[in-house]
């Protein structure tokens, strides 16, 4: 069984049922290799989408914010109040509000979630 696929349609479905997420239905993500367990997750069309078209829209209730009142941190501590923030919500369990993304990071091995991406890769995910 592959666990993080699995976990994986439990965030897709989990962002398709809050408040205005939104997930569009011609795309799915899968795996790159079907067939190999370790290969990474992707987006892939499944018909045309126009050049318009949302992919996904996560609402604010979906992000996991940070306990900072002042925004201009310095990096370092930015990612450590983020690793704190992850971890708090990994001990809650099934009781966090952010379960089903929690459950997907513990299947993911180190730098597959976006924080570790490239500049370029975070510029993609915000346009």
């Amino acid at each position: 069984e592959d666990e993080a696929a699995s976990r994986m349609e439990d965030l897709m479905e989990w962002i398709r049922s809050s408040n205005d997420g939104y997930f569009n239905e011609n795309i799915e993500v899968r795996r790159t290799d079907p067939s190999d367990t370790m290969s990474r997750f992707g987006m892939f069309a499944t018909s045309d989408i126009d050049a318009n078209e949302h992919l996904l829209y996560l609402p604010e209730e979906c992000l996991l914010q940070l306990d900072n009142d002042d925004l201009e941190h310095h990096y370092v501590s930015d990612m450590a109040s983020l690793a704190k923030a992850v971890a708090n919500e990994m001990k809650l369990g099934e009781e966090s509000d952010y379960a089903p993304f929690m459950n997907f990071l513990k299947t993911q091995k180190g730098g597959r979630i976006p924080s570790a991406w490239s500049k370029k890769g975070k510029k993609l995910l915000k346009s």
